[in-house]
């Protein structure tokens, strides 16, 4: 089965996730990118165009998606996911350092690249 994930924040990190080609070969496919920022929306990633946040409920319903990643700032993650759940997405990764508080029913995985440095030194 392939999975159809929407990517909100494309910046320096969501254009990293956006250009990586691992996801393919393991039933993952970048199928939105959506971000806030004017100079951002409209900007081609390979196949995909950046669309405006104002547009994420809508794609995300039009797709059947129900993964996202998240890669904003704090201050923006829980906001985002809640127009992504509210939108039927499921399963959200965070990249964002915050905790998400989300309903019953919704799966969040979190990332924080600073954290698993910081766990690694732990045994250095």
């Amino acid at each position: 089965r392939e999975w159809l994930v929407a990517v909100v924040g494309v910046g320096d990190l969501g254009h990293a996730i956006a250009n990586y080609r691992g996801f393919q070969a393991r039933g993952f496919r970048i199928a939105s990118l959506f971000d806030a920022d004017p100079k951002a929306v409209g900007e081609r990633l390979g196949d995909l165009t950046i669309l405006p946040m104002g547009q994420l409920g809508a794609e995300i319903r039009r797709q059947g998606i129900r993964i996202a990643m998240i890669a904003v700032p704090a201050a923006e993650a829980q906001a985002v996911a809640d127009r992504l759940i509210e939108g039927g997405v499921t399963a959200l990764l965070n990249y964002a350092p915050i905790t998400l508080t989300v309903p019953a029913g919704i799966r969040v995985e979190y990332l924080d690249p600073v954290i698993q440095l910081q766990r690694m030194t732990y045994y250095i």
